[in-house]
């Protein structure tokens, strides 16, 4: 929890070097050239069975060079106390100290409105948690018909209710194979943990310790990159507002209920891969051929 450790926080000029230019790269480098990676998976996910793997390996090397970079910025750092960037041990007695001066940072004014925080505190939890688990119930919802199926997912009944631009972006990125299973689960869960530490470990932060922005603005900001981040690289508002729906319930649970460990924001957005990789494999297409991948053994 930056906030709470705020006069702590020094970047130093070659940590904050590389915090900028990891932050232009997140606005400006990762979703365009996401957005042209995932152009030529759309393009060639039709006719090369070959595409999903390499797209995979072109996320999973990104996200190792950004680890680097994000490695970079810890290692350099002047002053970053291990609670300033997620990576302290989540502790009954601090979750409680951090909502109480949490109430204090939010209570502005010399008058005492901490009834209010409290208020504001507790609405907010339970609109999170409420929202958390409706996103997950869906999303169990689907593995349980993967699983009972044993397809795909967008190969399933259910699937066709769906309209026809999310059942298109659902065969391009669902694996059906079980080496595209393993590539993709990695990468998704590389990304992910990547993401969490830049995002909530490194920006927060920066936002806080030494921008000197409120944590509901650093909220905000976060969740905005990550919407911007998803709807740039996919180029649909649905599947980038779930995106950015999840890493909002994390940077909430993570900045005001749970903070101290990044584990909080990691195993709220780690759905992804966990449901890539108990994604069931199928030998058949939509069009019913049973084929087998180039040099391998396994059917498509």
């Amino acid at each position: 929890m930056p906030w709470s450790v705020n006069g702590e926080i020094e970047f130093g000029p070659i940590a904050l070097t590389l915090t900028i230019a990891l932050l232009a790269a997140t606005i400006v480098v990762e979703p365009l050239a996401g957005r042209r990676s995932f152009a030529r998976l759309r393009a060639a996910a039709d006719h090369d069975p070959g595409a999903l793997i390499r797209y995979s390996r072109e996320s999973l090397v990104a996200s190792a060079v950004l680890l680097v970079a994000d490695i970079a910025v810890l290692a350099t750092a002047v002053s970053l106390p291990t609670a300033a960037v997620g990576l302290a041990l989540v502790e009954p007695e601090a979750v409680v100290r951090g909502v109480r001066s949490l109430v204090t940072v939010t209570a502005e004014g010399p008058q005492d409105v901490s009834w209010l925080g409290y208020a504001v505190l507790f609405v907010m939890l339970l609109v999170t948690v409420l929202g958390l688990v409706v996103f997950l119930s869906a999303r169990v919802a689907v593995v349980r018909t993967q699983r009972r199926d044993g397809l795909p997912y967008h190969l399933s009944p259910e699937a066709a209710k769906l309209p026809e631009a999310s059942r298109r972006l659902l065969r391009i990125v669902m694996p059906v194979t079980a080496a595209q299973r393993r590539w993709v689960a990695a990468a998704a869960a590389a990304d992910e943990a990547e993401t969490v530490l830049r995002f909530y470990g490194i920006f927060l932060a920066l936002l806080i310790g030494v921008v000197g922005m409120g944590p509901v603005g650093s909220w905000a900001v976060v969740t905005t990159l990550s919407l911007l981040r998803s709807l740039v690289t996919v180029g649909q508002w649905r599947p980038a507002c779930e995106y950015a729906f999840m890493h909002a319930v994390a940077a909430a649970l993570y900045l005001f209920f749970l903070p101290g460990s990044l584990l909080v924001p990691l195993l709220v957005t780690a759905h992804n891969s966990v449901i890539k990789a108990l994604t069931p494999v199928t030998g058949q297409r939509e069009r019913g051929v049973m084929e087998v991948l180039p040099d391998t053994e396994e059917p498509r």
